[in-house]
C-alpha cells in the first residue's frame, strides 16, 4: 500500500484548459512557491516551471533555460548570465515567447531588462536585486518566483483508476566511444550539453548543441528521424561542427545520416539496438564520432 498526503492546497483559476478545474498541493519545492509579483501561477505554469528547474539542475555554470509546453526550447551557458539568457532565447525565439525562464544565478537589472523585452509568463531565479524587481514591476502580469531548494522524492502520475510511481536512484552512465574516431575535446563538451538537454525533452527527442548552448531541439515526436528533421528545421545557429544527442538508441542509421547531412560531427546515444553495428558502420563512413552512454532517457 502507498499513501499520499499533501497539504497547503490552493485552488487554481483552472486546469490545463479553462473548462477544467485545477488545484496545487504541497509546501516544499516548486509546489510550495508563490510569486513575488504578478498573477497567481496557473496549472500549466507549475508544470513548465518544474520542467525548467529540473533541467537547470544539470548545470553548475551560469545557465538560462526557456521552456514551453513542458519542453526545453532554449538552453545556454556562459560566464555572463545576460548573454546566456540572450543565447537561450535565440535558440527558438518564437517558442520562447510566452514561455518560462529559469536561471541559476541572481538576476540584476540588465538581465531583467532583457527578459522584459519580450513576453514571458514566469521568470524564476535564486535571487533578484532590488533594481531587477523594479524593472519587473513594469510588467505587472509577469510572475516572478524565487527558486526553492529541490524537494525530491517519488514521481507520481495519475492514470485511470490509479497512480504510476517512479523513483530515479543514483545511476552511472558509462560513456564509451564506439567509432574509429574519438570525439575531440570540443565535440565532447558539446555532446555533454546536448545530452543534458535531450534527457529533459519529451521523447522522441533529438538535440543539436555546441559547447555552450543548444542549437536545435526536436522533441515529442513519434518518429526519431522526424525529431532530427525538426531540430534541423528549427536551428537558427549553424550546425556545422555541432554535436547531437538522442534520448534512446538509433534503430536505423537514418537519424545519424540526417544529423551528419546537417553538419553534425559527433553523436551521443544510449546504444542497445540490434542494429548497433550498422549504425556504427554508418558513423565511421560519415566520420562522425559516436558515444554510447548505456542509459536510456525516455520522457513521456
Amino acid at each position: 500500500m502507498y499513501t499520499v498526503q499533501a497539504r497547503n492546497g490552493r485552488i487554481l483559476r483552472y486546469g490545463e484548459n479553462p473548462h477544467q478545474a485545477g488545484a496545487v498541493y504541497g509546501e516544499a519545492g516548486i509546489a510550495g512557491q508563490r510569486p513575488l509579483q504578478g498573477k497567481e501561477m496557473s496549472y500549466n505554469n507549475y508544470l513548465d516551471l518544474d520542467a525548467a528547474v529540473a533541467l537547470l539542475g544539470e548545470f553548475d555554470e551560469p545557465c538560462a533555460v526557456c521552456v514551453k509546453h513542458n519542453n526545453p526550447c532554449g538552453v545556454a551557458t556562459g560566464d555572463d548570465l545576460r548573454q546566456a539568457y540572450l543565447d537561450a532565447r535565440e535558440v527558438d525565439p518564437v517558442s520562447a515567447y510566452g514561455g518560462i525562464v529559469a536561471l541559476n544565478r541572481g538576476v540584476d537589472a540588465g538581465v531583467a531588462e532583457e527578459i522584459c523585452a519580450t513576453f514571458i509568463e514566469v521568470v524564476a531565479a535564486p535571487s533578484f536585486t532590488p533594481d531587477a524587481l523594479a524593472v519587473f514591476r513594469g510588467k505587472e502580469n509577469l510572475r516572478v518566483l524565487t527558486l526553492p531548494e529541490p524537494a525530491g522524492g517519488f514521481s507520481l502520475r495519475s492514470i485511470d483508476g490509479g497512480l504510476l510511481l517512479q523513483k530515479t536512484p543514483p545511476y552511472r552512465e558509462h560513456w564509451q566511444v564506439v567509432t574509429e574516431r574519438d570525439p575531440t575535446a570540443g565535440e565532447l563538451r558539446a555532446l555533454k550539453l546536448a545530452w543534458k538537454v535531450c534527457t529533459h525533452a519529451r521523447s522522441n527527442a533529438i538535440v543539436f548543441a555546441d559547447g555552450t548552448k543548444a542549437l536545435g531541439i526536436g522533441a515529442g515526436q513519434t518518429s526519431r528521424v522526424d525529431a532530427a528533421r525538426i531540430a534541423v528545421m528549427k536551428a537558427r545557429f549553424p550546425l556545422v561542427g555541432s554535436a547531437v544527442a538522442s534520448d534512446a538508441f538509433l534503430p536505423f542509421p537514418d537519424t545519424l545520416e540526417e544529423a551528419a547531412k546537417a553538419g553534425a560531427t559527433a553523436l551521443v546515444q544510449p546504444g542497445g539496438s540490434i542494429r548497433d553495428r550498422e549504425v556504427i558502420a554508418a558513423a565511421d563512413r560519415l566520420d562522425v564520432a559516436m558515444v554510447f552512454t548505456g542509459v536510456r532517457h525516455f520522457r513521456h
